[in-house]
């Protein structure tokens, strides 16, 4: 179904009272945005940075807004920098995320939010959360994020993947408020968040994995998770009425079994849901080491 079909009228997504003009938006998205510390307006990016057209997604309400992703020229394998900003005239401006990458797991993300008044500036602050999250899930699950008030020098605090996400999807929602009211002919479709439970493992190497995942308002679609552990073991199976998914891990390679895959770090993957009048979100949780049943 295409997206334009989906952004339908949502009576779950509560208007919130701004006083006039832009001072109370600003103030609302400011309240929820100390979800994470943030900064001025970004510098520009390099001008000979390579730049790509951010692909559509179902998560993006205002897909006419222009998003590009750049990223720094020679730069070394695992390092470097990337940038997100809307694109205008043809052209990247407006840069509003900055990722620095060191060949490690740990990246440093600074944001900002555009100060544009009126409708436009609602959209725009509200794709910047939803593009943000878009990024940061398609980046590897393992990474961990120093997010950082721009400008400043002081190490932020690192977040796993599944921990930013769920700030940033609280802080869309944020401005998700703030387009309902105050743009006109533009419908949000509300953002459900999911919990995924620890995983279970049990059997010979501990290759029979279940989960649980739970969101709010579970009557509609259930959707699918996908299980990997190391570099070769991997499953996928649907979430059943109760919630609950379970697969049996083998080697996608097709190699023979690798014994350091047995211990290592678990990633649950679940893909998500796109209804009429709401998504429930694609989100990740990881654990070193899932949890055992109990010897009988």
């Amino acid at each position: 179904m295409k997206l334009a079909r989906l952004l339908q009228a949502s009576a779950a997504v509560a208007a919130i009272a701004f006083g006039p003009g832009h001072a109370g938006a600003t103030s609302e998205i400011d309240d929820c945005s100390r979800l994470l510390p943030k900064g001025a307006d970004l510098a520009a990016a390099p001008g000979d940075a390579v730049v790509e057209p951010v692909r559509g997604s179902a998560l993006f309400t205002s897909p006419q807004l222009a998003v590009n992703a750049l990223r720094e020229v020679g730069a070394e394998q695992g390092k470097g920098t990337r940038f997100l900003a809307f694109g205008e005239k043809g052209r990247s401006a407006r840069v509003f995320a900055e990722l620095r990458t060191t060949g490690t797991s740990r990246n440093d993300l600074a944001w900002s939010l555009p100060h544009d008044r009126g409708p436009e500036g609602a959209l725009r602050r509200l794709a910047v959360f939803e593009h943000l999250y878009a990024f940061v899930l398609h980046e590897h699950p393992l990474n961990s994020y120093g997010v950082r008030t721009v400008g400043a020098s002081a190490k932020a605090r690192a977040l796993s993947q599944p921990d930013l996400l769920v700030r940033l999807a609280r802080m869309r929602n944020c401005a998700a408020k703030e387009v309902a009211r105050t743009v006109t002919g533009v419908a949000v479709l509300v953002w459900e968040i999911p919990s995924i439970g620890q995983p279970v493992a049990k059997g010979a190497g501990r290759l029979d994995v279940s989960v649980r995942v739970t969101y709010p308002h579970a009557d509609g679609q259930r959707g699918s998770i996908t299980i990997a552990r190391g570099s070769h073991l991997t499953c996928s199976a649907q979430v059943n009425g109760d919630g609950m998914a379970a697969c049996t891990l083998f080697d996608s390679h097709g190699h023979a079994e690798h014994v350091h895959d047995f211990s290592g770090p678990t990633v649950v993957t679940y893909g998500g849901v796109v209804e009429r009048t709401r998504i429930v979100l694609p989100m990740t949780r990881v654990d070193i080491r899932p949890r055992a049943l109990p010897r009988k």
